[in-house]
């Protein structure tokens, strides 16, 4: 099958460090793009299966810089078109992109409609039935997001997941440059959208999706965390010789993580050793020192929610932990913190927190204050004593 697209594959790359920018600005650097009035990108794929409709347009008429789910016609520029009495300020909507079966998404969503807000948990806002408008101008940024025949305002966004694109009726290869189109389309609005986005994405952590320790190992420096000391290594001697250092010190073996993966495996036996030799052959590996029972914490726009009350050395380090959240630009990350042999160590951290590493009085306080990142305590609420 062959595609006609209009390539946004610039995003993937150029978007690289554009975080919570605002305004045609915004929106013409994460495209990697001038400023230019006469450029014009669009685009309009057909899959077997599968129709994407989207389009980008760059001109210097005025538009409002305002996020909107708006009307179908996709001759329609504006909040809504002329001769309908359905304007964006008639409706909001709370945009929650991930999964019914993410807890988190449910969750939310249970919390929003007691209070009588209009919400939509959408896998991927750029799949059917879901229709992009996305405008750019000198005066701002303006986009239109129909959904079925539903006409709203985006009031606030839950960045849960980055959409998937079924790849039931795709040749392999044109699945694979469709889906890191619809990525990067999203990424891009997503960083351009003027209401509140928890969890707004960086390309790093859009396109890394969960990170091991490793790739979080300078940031947590820089905050004042302490970490597991570790070794990325190929070289079975050094490797083995980081395992007699460990038990020198006390410490039975040392743990193999994937660089990619979430599981961790002891190398404690002859036999382990060999184990890793084998998987040095191909590729490095991480090996940490081992570490104590795991304690769980999410930070929520500065709130920290821990899984049960935790001793005063572990409430210290919640000033460190806000700071790690702030410098990732995120609002919503868990971490985790452990005992090591030279006292306590953050060995995990999460931009998509589990909400299943909780107990359920944590479930509820992390639900509550997410809630809260999405409605303003000033925003107006049909029904605020609902349970």
């Amino acid at each position: 099958m062959k595609i006609f697209a209009t390539r946004l594959a610039c995003l993937r790359y150029r978007s690289l460090g554009v975080q919570h920018q605002r305004g045609a600005d915004a929106g013409a650097q994460v495209l990697g793009i001038g400023r230019n009035p006469q450029q014009r990108l669009g685009g309009h794929v057909d899959g077997s299966l599968t129709r994407l409709a989207w389009s980008i347009e760059l001109n210097s008429s005025k538009a409002d810089a305002r996020g909107c789910l708006g009307d179908k016609s996709e001759g329609r520029t504006g909040p809504a078109a002329a001769g309908r009495s359905v304007s964006c300020e008639d409706a909001v909507m709370h945009l929650l992109l991930g999964h019914s079966w993410d807890s988190c998404c449910a969750g939310v969503l249970a919390r929003l409609e007691a209070r009588g807000l209009p919400a939509r948990i959408v896998p991927a806002p750029l799949t059917p039935p879901a229709r992009l408008v996305w405008r750019l101008d000198a005066a701002g940024l303006a986009s239109r997001l129909s959904w079925d025949e539903q006409e709203a305002e985006l009031a606030s966004v839950l960045v849960r997941g980055t959409g998937w694109l079924d790849p039931a009726g795709w040749d392999p290869a044109d699945h694979a440059y469709m889906q890191a189109e619809m990525l990067a389309a999203t990424l891009a609005w997503l960083t351009g959208l003027p209401c509140p986005v928890v969890n707004r994405p960086s390309a790093a952590l859009w396109y890394r999706g969960r990170a091991s320790l490793m790739t979080w190992r300078m940031l947590l420096r820089r905050c004042g965390l302490p970490v597991p000391e570790q070794l990325v290594t190929n070289d079975p001697a050094k490797a083995r010789t980081f395992g007699h250092h460990l038990a020198a010190l006390g410490v039975a073996g040392a743990v193999y993580t994937p660089l990619t993966g979430e599981a961790g495996y002891l190398v404690a036996t002859d036999a382990g050793w060999q184990g890793l030799i084998a998987v040095q052959a191909r590729t490095p590996v991480c090996l940490s020192e081992p570490h104590g029972a795991p304690r769980p914490a999410c930070i929520i726009g500065g709130q920290i929610v821990w899984d049960c009350d935790p001793p005063l050395e572990v409430r210290a380090l919640e000033p460190r932990l806000r700071q790690l959240a702030a410098d990732a630009g995120l609002d919503f990350l868990e971490v985790a913190v452990a005992p090591v042999r030279r006292g306590l160590a953050v060995v995990r951290v999460d931009a998509l927190p589990v909400l299943e590493h909780f107990a359920p009085p944590a479930q509820s306080r992390i639900l509550d204050a997410l809630t809260a990142l999405l409605v303003p305590a000033t925003a107006p609420h049909a029904a605020l004593d609902a349970p």
